[in-house]
C-alpha cells in the first residue's frame, strides 16, 4: 500500500525520531525530559496498545484494523485504541502493518501489561 506523506507526518516523525523506551516502559523524547505514555480508557490490556498522546488521530491504523482499533472523539478523549487484542497469526500481522503505517508511531508493542496496569491505578 503506497501513501503519500505529508508535511504533518514528517513533522510528528521528526519529533519522535530518537525515543528511547526505558525497562520501565517510560518513554523519554531528546526534546523533552520526562515523557510518560497516555492511554485511552477503553484501551484493553495486553501485548499492543496505543499512546494516545502520541495519536494524532488520523484514520491510518482504523483503516488497516478495524476489527481491532477505533477512533473515539467524545469531547475528553481523543485518539485510537485498541479494542481487541490479535488473536491469530494473520491478526498479528494486521497489527504488526497498522504499526507501520501508524504515522505517529503511537502503536506500541510491549508485550507486557504493565503500562496499562500504572495508567489504571
Amino acid at each position: 500500500m503506497n501513501r503519500m506523506v505529508d508535511t504533518d507526518e514528517n513533522f510528528y516523525r521528526g519529533l519522535i525520531s530518537d525515543i528511547e523506551i526505558d525497562p520501565n516502559t517510560s518513554i523519554k523524547y531528546g526534546i523533552d525530559s520526562d515523557y510518560s505514555p497516555k492511554l485511552h480508557p477503553k484501551q484493553v490490556p495486553g501485548k499492543y496498545w496505543i499512546d494516545a498522546n502520541a495519536c494524532v488521530f488520523c484514520s491510518a491504523s482504523t483503516d488497516e484494523v478495524p476489527n481491532m482499533i477505533r477512533l473515539e472523539d467524545d469531547g475528553v478523549n481523543f485518539s485510537a485504541y485498541i479494542f481487541r487484542q490479535p488473536e491469530t497469526p494473520e491478526e498479528e500481522a494486521d497489527m504488526r502493518r497498522a504499526m507501520e503505517i501508524c504515522p505517529t508511531e503511537a502503536i506500541m508493542d510491549t508485550g507486557t501489561d504493565s503500562v496499562l496496569k500504572s495508567e489504571s491505578a
